[in-house]
């Protein structure tokens, strides 16, 4: 049986919810928490196979729960964050260096070549402080970041950084 048991604030359980086809299997679900309508709140979702099922419960929030039937290739990545600042998650897959983005101000879609190598885990955070998720991928102790408030990028080496560091405070606890 796929059915999920979500606790909800306030003590409150909904049991038996099922939200996955015939023959689906819970390893090929993937959790995707985030907020979604701009509350305040981080709403209960689920990815599987294309479908996003976003589940947005009263009393905690005024919008209703949804699926959305979007992305769908086996690769895909889905990476929910704010890329428009509009306070609301907006949906968002990775898949082999493209990177395809739901906006939820508008409604529509942007699509960005940022990374690409087969050893790139993206990481998409506000690194500009802007308010607005940046594009990112790590990729062997390298960060490649796609500003949102410029729209520039380079790489930064941090972890280079962080031995040098290391390196330097070892050498002054050492006294040279």
């Amino acid at each position: 049986m796929n059915a999920w048991l979500v606790s909800l604030l306030g003590g409150i359980a909904l049991s038996g919810i099922s939200v996955f086809g015939t023959g689906s299997t819970l390893a090929s679900v993937i959790p995707v928490p985030a907020d979604y309508d701009g509350e305040g709140r981080v709403d209960t979702a689920v990815y599987q196979n294309g479908l996003w099922s976003l589940f947005i419960f009263p009393p905690f929030s005024s919008s209703p729960s949804t699926r959305i039937d979007w992305g769908g290739a086996p690769q895909d990545i889905p990476l929910p964050a704010d890329y428009d600042g509009d306070g609301k998650a907006d949906l968002a897959i990775y898949r082999d260096g493209v990177w395809f983005i739901l906006r939820s101000s508008d409604g529509e879609q942007t699509t960005v070549d940022w990374g690409g190598v087969l050893s790139d885990v993206p990481v998409p955070a506000d690194y500009d402080g802007d308010g607005k998720a940046d594009l990112a991928v790590y990729r062997d102790g390298v960060w490649f970041i796609l500003r949102s408030s410029d729209g520039g990028g380079a790489p930064s080496i941090w972890a280079e950084q962080l031995k040098i560091f290391q390196c330097q405070r070892t050498m002054t606890a050492m006294g040279k």
